[in-house]
């Protein structure tokens, strides 16, 4: 995350004061950071915010919302090999992180992008079947 109009604030005066706490306000804010400081594997279970759950097999992980493409990033990294797949709707566009796909919503109005990839993340979980824990 940056400050786009960083350097007007700089001139102001006080601006470095101002600059510096927005710079930890939104690092303190980051989806990534946020998950991956509450999220932590444990061999084959996975402790988040404290709590421990055993996991049988594999995990999926889906997700939409401005923040979700960043927290699924965080989630692939702590779960390795455990990820086994995922759809998450992101505003930024689409691609992959590890074995999940980002598919393209819209934002901040849902239209024909959010549609598709509201289908397509229907489709996934469809696919992955009822006897998942």
């Amino acid at each position: 995350m940056y400050i786009k109009n960083k350097d007007a604030l700089l001139r102001l005066p006080r601006g470095g004061a101002l600059v510096g706490a927005l710079e930890e306000a939104l690092s303190a804010a980051d989806p990534y950071k946020a998950v991956a400081s509450h999220v932590k594997r444990a061999g084959g279970a996975l402790e988040v915010a404290g709590r421990v759950y055993s996991v049988r097999g594999r995990a999926h992980v889906v997700g939409f919302g401005k923040a979700s493409e960043k927290m699924a990033e965080a989630l692939v990294d702590v779960l390795g090999d455990l990820a086994a797949g995922g759809v998450v709707i992101s505003p930024r566009g689409s691609g992959r992180l590890g074995p999940v796909e980002v598919v393209k919503g819209d934002h901040p109005v849902p239209g024909a992008d959010t549609l598709a990839a509201s289908r397509r993340l229907l489709e996934y979980l469809e696919g992955v079947g009822e006897n998942v824990i």
